[in-house]
């Protein structure tokens, strides 16, 4: 709507809402001023990555593999360091959204115009499309893993989320084995008694919500949680950072500028950006000691994380459905009792500490590491050189303590363990608290390959049902899946999985392996539910028998959005057939090339098969059994005509000409700014709460979009629009001590544009101690602060917009410094009379 300023100005009422110091860095009373991009650009200074660059660590020379939706087609500075890239999914959405935010975070060159600073800027990126908009494909992220450690890849970075999976585990710990760093998103579920949509009867005493493949307890497996510009969890109404035993470390997870589908954005948080700066900076760290094992990494950067913000979370200290009603009711919120690391990990990581330790270890300034021992969750901690100041997690736990010290953790927590003594460190060392439930060897009744995949059936495994790592099968009520792990006598790990049946007296498992092989000869070891390996079985050696090679597709999307299909002829095939659509549509031909007919709006698979007659008959000589796709929806024009609607205080309105009411837009400001217009909203952008913006000039661009279900296209950008912002009059006014110089008084002269006055009172060095925000309906008032004895200016600014309420749109501007009158009661008297 249209702010009408008389109106408004006839109508408010002084707000008189007092800050203290406790809570004067809250995000709208920062007390200095600057531009969008120096407001956003908290997130890499926050962990220290510009100290960590400066001290030679950028990341050079190290492979950051990233599983999501793929880059964007335009050029932020990131296509340039891709060594290899591979689509998953068919089809190539050309507006990738949340991977390039991830590969921005992690790669991007300083930007200072928009606020954008990758903490690794050299190194080089391994891409996998796993992805559509709405979700990821489990099985498609699974093999990228493997795809990845095959490219040479020394960290994954998995800004995405699923129910853990037997198979999946069993994948990320063969990566972590052959020397690669896993670091995977927490989630973003954490419980708040109250949630967007109500009560949230699941936030209770005693709960947790972490649920990811990043839960799994392995040393080098690093799961992400999100904090915000405290150092504290990210937790708010509309969603938190998920929290449980198995979380490790704290990054920036809100209001995180990083480029986006177009261009660059304010828009990016939650753990999903939490992973990347954790990534990053395990990159620099292998870019100082390239032979760190993922378990070292993952120690030092639990070893040197600043201690996190504490803020003990509210639950529910019990919640009740009636079973008639089938209502929920919920009562007492209370603090939650659960151990701190719960919600906080180790802490936020801090690139300057990590890179400064890993330097000393390169040059042999430290200790050696302790070693540990676990009898269920208790660590028996033991070192040599007499007593030490012992740290986990970079707190100290007991000052000169002596070898042999006990600790009591709790199931699925990680622990890094520290000495120090005399002013010198140990290396840190991991330690994983599980219990020790390791398999015994597998018995192997039957061994065989066929290309790409290896079949080990063994005895009955009932004995160790409940050593084993497992999850249920939910598509049969009497079968769980298996993990295990084939060890290659050449150091290679290849995932595998098997479906336990209590009724059969063996259990087959299948391991893939790759189509290149021509003989395999290593061990199948059971994987326990500490992600244990368990003993090795007798030695399997088996040669690969023949098997229909898999067809390469590759996929491309139409102009008009349908999915087309090519793949390179097959030796002495004659003849292809395909087949896709619940529809049952099918066809025989002598070309590579299908293009899909139809516009299916929901997942479809294809199939396609080549043979050797030129009729789809004789022999098969390669296949692609089923490769799923999502036609995209029509591409819409590159917006045209649009004008402003009103340049105002606190938000620039456009007019859209023939505007399509489903669509979704955004609209990008020259500086990073990014608004994101829902169908239905004004086309307006708001300001920021402290931006100096008095008289600056940003151009607007427009981008619209059009969504399905499962993909949306996207336009081209529009042409710049150019807006100059209007500025604010100054605020006069005078202030003074009282006699006995405990309060403040102030008489002040407001402006015209300005709903309110904000006026804050600082001291010598301009620090904020008390304010205020005024009701400015009549130009002109008095106000005080009593028992302030410490303030020696009164900064009074001109504000719009809602005052305290963090997402409405809030503009103050340049403020009037009026020192304060030392003993001139007097005077102020004077004056008020």
């Amino acid at each position: 709507m249209k702010f009408l300023w008389s109106t408004l100005l006839s109508v408010l009422l002084s707000v008189g809402g007092v800050m203290n110091a406790a809570n004067a860095e809250d995000y709208y009373y920062w007390p200095e001023f600057g531009t969008f991009a120096e407001h956003n650009n908290w997130a890499t200074p926050h962990i220290k990555a510009p100290e960590a660059n400066r001290l030679g660590a950028t990341g050079r020379g190290v492979k950051v593999a990233i599983l999501d939706e793929g880059l964007a087609d335009y050029e932020p500075g990131l296509r340039s360091k891709v060594i290899a890239y591979k689509n998953f999914l068919p089809g190539e959405s050309v507006r990738t959204e949340h991977g390039t935010m991830v590969a921005s975070t992690i790669a991007s060159d300083l930007n200072s115009a928009v606020g954008i600073q990758g903490v690794a800027p050299d190194v080089s990126l391994i891409v996998a499309k796993v992805c559509y908009r709405n979700g990821c494909e489990w099985e498609a992220i699974r093999k990228a893993v493997n795809w990845a450690v095959e490219q040479g890849a020394q960290i994954i970075n998995m800004s995405i989320s699923g129910s853990p999976d037997a198979y999946m585990q069993s994948t990320l710990k063969a990566a972590v084995d052959q020397g690669v760093l896993i670091v995977a998103a927490e989630g973003n579920w954490g419980c708040n008694p109250y949630a967007n949509w109500g009560m949230n009867y699941r936030c209770v005493q005693g709960s947790i919500t972490e649920g990811t493949q990043a839960n799994y307890p392995i040393a080098g497996l690093i799961a992400a949680g999100a904090s915000d510009q405290r150092g504290g969890r990210v937790s708010t109404m509309g969603w938190s950072s998920s929290h449980g035993p198995n979380l490790d470390l704290l990054a920036p997870g809100i209001e995180v500028s990083a480029y986006d589908a177009y261009a660059a954005s304010n828009g990016f948080g939650g753990t999903s950006s939490a992973t990347p700066y954790i990534s990053a900076t395990a990159a620099l760290l292998l870019s100082v000691k390239p032979d760190l094992t993922p378990a070292q990494i993952q120690a030092i950067l639990q070893a040197t994380a600043s201690k996190p913000f504490i803020d003990p979370p509210k639950v529910w200290d019990s919640c009740t459905r009636n079973t008639e009603t089938q209502q929920w009711s919920c009562n007492q919120i209370v603090e939650s009792t659960q151990p701190r690391q719960y919600y906080y990990g180790a802490g936020v990581v801090d690139a300057e500490a990590a890179v400064k330790l890993t330097k000393k270890i390169v040059a042999g300034q430290v200790l050696p590491p302790a070693s540990f021992s676990q009898s269920d969750l208790k660590l028996t901690i033991q070192w040599d050189g007499g007593p030490a100041d012992l740290y986990l997690n970079s707190e100290l736990v007991q000052a000169n303590a002596v070898s042999g010290f006990e600790y009591q953790g709790f199931k699925n927590q990680s622990v890094s363990i520290q000495l120090r003594r005399a002013g010198a460190v140990s290396f840190p060392a991991i330690a994983m608290v599980a219990p020790e439930l390791i398999p015994d060897a597998p018995v192997i009744v039957y061994s065989s390959a066929m290309l790409g995949e290896l079949t080990i059936r063994v005895n009955n495994l009932d004995a160790q049902y409940d050593r084993i790592w497992r999850t249920k099968d939910y598509g049969s009520w009497n079968e769980d899946q298996f993990s295990a792990v084939f060890v290659a006598t050449d150091g290679h790990e290849y995932a595998c999985r098997a479906y336990f049946n209590h009724y059969s007296e063996t259990t087959s498992f299948n391991c893939e392996i790759p189509t290149s092989l021509t003989q395999v000869t290593g061990h199948l070891r059971l994987l326990g539910k500490s992600a244990h390996l368990g003993a090795e079985s007798d030695l399997v050696d088996v040669a690969v028998i023949g098997g229909v090679p898999i067809m390469d597709v590759t996929s491309t999307y139409e102009s008009d959005g349908q999915p087309r299909f090519d793949w390179d002829p097959v030796p002495n095939a004659g003849s292809y057939r395909y087949g896709y659509g619940n529809e049952g549509i099918t066809g025989c031909i002598q070309d590579t090339t299908v293009k899909v007919a139809n516009q299916p709006v929901e997942p479809r698979g294809i199939y396609i098969s080549a043979f050797s007659n030129d009729d789809c008959s004789g022999a098969v000589l390669a296949n692609l059994p089923s490769l799923t796709f999502i036609p995209l929806p029509p591409k819409p024009a590159k917006p045209t005509g649009i004008t402003i609607k009103e340049a105002g205080y606190n938000n620039v309105e456009f007019e859209v000409p023939n505007r399509n009411p489903a669509s979704y837009w955004r609209i990008y400001r020259s500086d990073g700014l990014v608004m994101q217009i829902q169908p239905g909203q004004r086309m307006a952008v708001g300001m920021q709460a402290n931006e100096d913006l008095d008289n600056k000039t940003f151009s607007y661009r427009f981008a619209e979009q059009f969504r399905t279900t499962w993909m949306d296209s996207w336009s081209e950008l529009s042409d710049p629009i150019q807006v100059t912002l209007p500025s604010f009059d100054l605020p006069t006014g005078s202030c003074f001590n009282s006699r006995k110089s405990t309060s403040v008084n102030c008489a002040v002269i407001g402006v015209s544009q300005a709903q309110h006055i904000r006026v804050e009172y600082l001291d010598g060095d301009f620090q904020v101690l008390a304010a205020e925000e005024i009701s400015n309906d009549n130009r002109s008032f008095r106000t005080g602060q009593q028992d302030i004895v410490d303030a020696v200016y009164v900064r009074a600014s001109p504000t719009v917009g809602t005052p305290g309420t963090r997402y409405s749109w809030y503009r103050r501007g340049a403020g009037t410094i009026i020192e304060i009158g030392k003993n001139n009661y007097s005077k102020y008297l004077a004056q008020k009379k």
